[in-house]
């Protein structure tokens, strides 16, 4: 025979605004390169209430009562909260007053017996069962206390919450797995039995790598350097990723894409910091949750600009009429604007420059030097308009070419190159060194003459060990990104 909660749960949809529950399981993920993604948290929560209030327009809380007043709180403190988290931020509002719209006592649930909600089964895995864990988070309201009379509304709240850090993916995997959770519930109907109530978890999308037969998310598109994908804002660039598919994804759920500004990755998983693309502070709802591309529409950035690219996975699927998945699953990975010459060959030439004369190898002031060569070895003039040609026949914007210099005191022999800022890898530079003038070596960490003393995103600067061969020849070398 079914139990009364059992029968409620399978009723109509009028009761879905009395009872919520909520059985998530959320993981945050960053990706270093196209394939390779590090756990950085995650959190399993269910989350059981029975019962509701709504909050009107006010500042709250109160420490006394506030009579209705259209600037501050039109409705007034309708509510004193005798127990409980009044906005649910995990702070506790005992004995505050607070502006309450509408309240709904628990019909079906005891409210304040933590000790009574339990996890009783679950599908194969690590998690511990049975528990009885969970946060007591029931709340006691008396609602209108401006009437001069008030009733006690008892709300029953309970919530189990597994948080799971860094270094902690495995564990979390092993112990929540798609399937069926059962738990009991206390019945307020008669405080010494348990109603059950069955919670189900359904296949979502995962990191790289391959799980549960399924091929786990990945980039397309794009170039990786150091932990990040590059991209010249000035340039059309369309990337794609893999994963989140029909195996793991049905037509309810939503994908969310946004650039983040680079501190993105603090505080909460489910609410970082500021937007910056598409629209600020509105993350990009994709219209299907299987679309796997997005385009950057060209100058949404500056060259130089870095950001946080997040895509954000979100479930919110009835199982039962009054309970839900609303799992997540995020992905970050870190992104900079770059001064490539691909962008500078469509926007720092004249209009109608033919393609010939803008290509890397030509030369288009004929002087001689390369027209990349002279891209990487100048410096940004600031702008992209074609009436400031930076590559043109203004002797001020000729390079400047890296010459070798020779210590009168050591005789050693150095060479340093002044590195165009924010190309980050679209340019490759190097120096190289000759004995005869003929064969010439790329200078490396392990070389046998020379010491690479430094090498950042600014310069690159080469010395002999010890005193310079009689002969020798030196040379900076720059080429694009392949």
């Amino acid at each position: 025979m079914k139990s009364p909660l059992s029968i409620v749960f399978l009723s109509a949809l009028p009761l879905a605004a009395q009872l919520d529950v909520e059985f998530s399981n959320t993981k945050h993920y960053m990706l270093s390169d196209a394939r390779k993604a590090q756990y950085l948290e995650g959190v399993a929560r269910v989350s059981i209430e029975d019962g509701s209030w709504t909050l009107s327009p006010c500042i709250h809380p109160w420490p006394e009562i506030i009579r209705p007043n259209p600037l501050v709180c039109p409705l007034g403190t309708t509510g004193f909260i005798w127990q409980g988290d009044g906005d649910r931020d995990g702070i506790r509002d005992d004995g505050s007053y607070w502006s309450i719209e509408s309240i709904t006592a628990a019909s079906y649930i005891q409210p304040n017996r933590g000790d009574r909600v339990t996890l009783v089964s679950a599908p194969q895995s690590k998690l511990q069962r049975p528990q009885n864990n969970f946060i007591d988070n029931s709340t006691a309201v008396t609602y209108n206390v401006l009437a001069g009379f008030g009733r006690l509304y008892n709300i029953a709240i309970y919530d189990l919450i597994t948080d799971y850090g860094f270094g902690e993916e495995i564990k979390h995997k092993e112990e929540y797995v798609p399937g069926l959770y059962r738990f009991t519930v206390p019945a307020l109907a008669n405080p010494i039995l348990t109603y059950p109530l069955n919670l189900q978890l359904y296949p979502a999308p995962e990191s790289t790598g391959t799980v549960r037969g399924n091929l786990g998310f990945s980039i397309s598109g794009g170039r990786w350097s150091k932990g990040s994908m590059e991209l010249d804002p000035r340039v059309i660039t369309t990337f794609g990723w893999s994963g989140i598919n029909y195996r793991n994804t049905i037509a309810t759920d939503s994908v969310f894409f946004a650039i983040y500004a680079a501190q993105a990755l603090t505080g909460d998983i489910t609410q970082p910091e500021r937007i910056l693309y598409p629209t600020p502070d509105v993350p990009q709802l994709l219209d299907s949750p299987i679309i796997s591309s997005l385009q950057i529409v060209p100058f949404a950035f500056k060259k130089g600009d870095r950001g946080v690219a997040r895509i954000r996975w979100a479930r919110n699927l009835a199982t039962t009429p009054v309970s839900y998945d609303r799992s997540q699953r995020i992905f970050d990975w870190r992104m900079r604007f770059v001064d490539s010459y691909e962008g500078h060959m469509l926007n720092e030439y004249p209009i109608g420059t033919a393609l010939s004369r803008r290509i890397p190898t030509a030369d288009y002031d004929l002087d001689r030097v390369s027209n990349f060569d002279e891209f990487a070895f100048t410096q940004d003039d600031g702008d992209d308009r074609s009436t400031t040609v930076e590559a043109g026949a203004d002797a001020q914007t000729q390079p400047v070419m890296p010459a070798m210099v020779v210590d009168p005191v050591t005789l050693k022999a150095s060479m340093t190159v002044n590195k165009r800022l924010a190309v980050g890898s679209s340019v490759i530079y190097s120096v190289q060194y000759s004995t005869n003038g003929r064969s010439w070596t790329t200078i490396t960490a392990r070389d046998r003459l020379f010491d690479i003393v430094e090498d950042s995103e600014i310069k690159l600067e080469v010395r002999t060990k010890n005193v310079a061969p009689r002969v020798l020849f030196m040379r900076a070398v720059a080429k694009p990104w392949k």
